[in-house]
């Protein structure tokens, strides 16, 4: 493939509750199978160029941002963080 003819498509529909992401661009490939949240479904050749295709559930997935990382606190760490952005909030009201 030439350059212009190596592409990123990404397709989700509401039928669906996975997003499919495929690549021909060996940056997107390599980044996409270091990611915990994507699985791989398939690889091969397209012209010469490698290619694959993952998939990602859908609730993990965020058209603007991409990939969602869910964050797990404890009961004692979210507590911290309420006081760290009421203490925050209390210097800006000033």
């Amino acid at each position: 493939m030439i350059a212009e003819e190596r592409e990123t498509v990404i397709n989700a529909t509401d039928a669906d509750e996975m997003v499919r992401v495929w690549s021909a661009q060996r940056a997107w490939i390599t980044a996409l199978r270091k990611s915990r949240s994507f699985t791989e479904i398939r690889c091969g050749m397209a012209d010469g160029t490698e290619c694959a295709e993952f998939e990602i559930p859908k609730d993990l997935w965020n058209p603007v941002r991409g990939v969602k990382h869910p964050r797990k606190q404890s009961s004692e760490q979210k507590r911290a963080s309420v006081e760290r952005l009421a203490a925050y909030r209390a210097r800006q009201a000033g």
